[in-house]
């Protein structure tokens, strides 16, 4: 168990840092791109990157208020209840809500062993506050936050997860959904405005 489990750390480290450098000059990376096209495509292929670039950072703007709105659901219903450390417990779920799907059952885990420690019904309550907020985070933070960021359709966004997770595993569900965004700007930019003429 404990391999995978460094090699799950050490790949969530290489796209962490990697996000990083990407981040702090992404006008490197971009003129290193553009130079690997013909001349009469740089200056399109500038505005296809530019767009990635805005529909990211939307993306990650909208991801970290949806993260920062459930840490503080479950510090607060953890305070409520009367559990130790909720607020580290909080920022640990607020964090853990960067990994569609497996971050809040992670983030759960803990909370849930600490309140079992306590006595079996406290746990039961805090499985029941975690359940409640990943319920509301799924079917009303998430869905209110994201549209307002980007317009992602939701089926894509859940079948690109699935098949991220299923190909690469941890890593490829964390960055399936910024990975969607950049080729449905791509679809969009040149396929369908270029090639077809569709006005998007």
């Amino acid at each position: 168990v404990l391999p995978p489990i460094l090699f799950g750390i050490a790949d969530l480290l290489v796209v962490l840092f990697s996000g990083i450098y990407f981040a702090v000059s992404p006008e490197l990376y971009q003129r290193g791109l553009v130079l690997l096209l013909p001349a009469e495509g740089r200056e399109r292929a500038r505005e296809v990157l530019h767009v990635i670039g805005q529909s990211l950072w939307l993306w990650l703007v909208g991801q970290l208020c949806a993260m920062a709105i459930v840490g503080a659901l479950v510090a607060f219903g953890l305070w409520l209840l009367g559990s130790p450390v909720p607020f580290q417990l909080g920022i640990l779920a607020g964090l853990l809500e960067f990994v569609p799907y497996a971050g809040p059952v992670l983030a759960a885990a803990p909370a849930v062993l600490i309140a079992f420690a306590q006595s079996p019904t406290e746990a039961l309550w805090v499985a029941l506050l975690y359940t409640a907020i990943q319920q509301v985070e799924g079917q009303l933070i998430q869905p209110l936050v994201q549209r307002a960021a980007i317009d992602l359709p939701p089926v894509l966004t859940i079948a690109a997860i699935a098949a991220g997770g299923l190909l690469f595993g941890l890593i490829g569900v964390i960055v399936a959904t910024p990975l969607t965004i950049c080729i449905l700007v791509c679809v969009n930019m040149l396929y369908l405005a270029d090639h077809l003429g569709e006005d998007r």
